[in-house]
């Protein structure tokens, strides 16, 4: 090691301290300063450096990590929040903790010792090229809000109804469970005879959601709905529109994918199923034509935004 080089000290706590992953990222760290050195705090010693670090273990499942760091002289100091997924292995965190304590290091300016000019040579050994600086794991924030088209019957017969909904949610910490709102709204034009049909919901529960292999969360919600079911039709005879509605409650049961899951925007696919007070009859000149029930479902996809 070039003793010219930057020297960051690391402090973690005792318990982290113990873990035989400790070497994995100080070798990370080191790597990713190319010519400095990272080196474990010495308890009572009083060491020179030129940043130093300190790693907080905040939890565990899953494992959320804060990586703060001061320059050695002068007043900077930076930091960063790390959460990892559940899926990823103990040498992978200890090595992307060691990778972002280089990073901030040299956002602080901690930079290299200036290298002396070589010689030119003839060699038949190839200049071994620097490892590229990995990226930090990105963060995600716990608020989302997304925008999907729906598809489903609305009628016990006829064609299906079609709409769309905007949804909002909040991840509570741990980033299993979250609070979720939900605003939709259906039509189907010419539902039953001349008989314009329309359905708007609002929704709100809670929600949790799981990492599953290649990438994919899955994500279940429940919640109270209230819906409005309305008709509209023109009398044939007078031309004069009649229009009928009423609002009912209930609860909602959603279950979706999201592909990718560790990005900010990706991709939503899933179902939904809605259970009311009650059906709604379609009537017509005191004729039943059609019923809403009680009971009605579809399928949806759409987009969902990290903010």
């Amino acid at each position: 090691m070039d003793d010219s080089g930057p020297v960051v000290i690391v402090e973690l706590a005792a318990e982290a301290a113990a873990s035989p992953s400790v070497g994995t990222l100080i070798d990370a760290c080191s790597v990713a300063l190319r010519r400095g050195e990272c080196t474990m705090a010495r308890g009572g010693m009083n060491q020179p450096a030129d940043a130093v670090a300190v790693v907080t273990f905040r939890s565990s499942d899953p494992t959320e990590v804060l990586v703060e760091v001061r320059a050695g002289r002068g007043n900077g100091a930076t930091s960063r929040d790390i959460v990892f997924r559940r899926e990823d292995s103990e040498g992978e965190k200890w090595r992307s903790i060691g990778f972002t304590i280089a990073s901030l290091a040299g956002a602080l300016g901690v930079q290299e010792a200036p290298r002396p000019t070589p010689t030119p040579a003839k060699s038949s050994v190839p200049e071994e090229k620097p490892a590229p600086r990995p990226v930090a794991p990105v963060r995600l924030s716990p608020f989302r809000i997304g925008a999907r088209f729906e598809l489903g019957p609305g009628l016990d017969r006829g064609p299906v109804r079609f709409g769309g909904a905007l949804v909002a949610g909040y991840d509570l910490p741990g980033h299993v469970l979250g609070a979720c709102v939900l605003a939709g709204h259906a039509l189907r034009p010419a539902a039953v005879g001349n008989v314009d049909m329309t359905w708007s919901r609002f929704g709100i529960g809670l929600s949790a959601g799981t990492a599953l292999p290649f990438g994919v969360e899955a994500r279940a919600a429940l919640g109270i709905v209230l819906e409005r079911i309305a008709a509209s039709e023109i009398d044939a005879t007078t031309r004069v529109e009649e229009s009928r509605s009423r609002w009912l409650s209930g609860v909602e049961l959603d279950g979706s994918v999201r592909v990718p899951a560790a990005t900010r925007v990706g991709g939503v696919f899933g179902g939904y199923l809605v259970r009311l007070s009650g059906g709604t009859a379609v009537v017509s000149h005191g004729t039943e034509l059609a019923s809403s029930p009680a009971t009605e479902g579809g399928f949806f996809a759409g987009m969902e935004v990290r903010l």
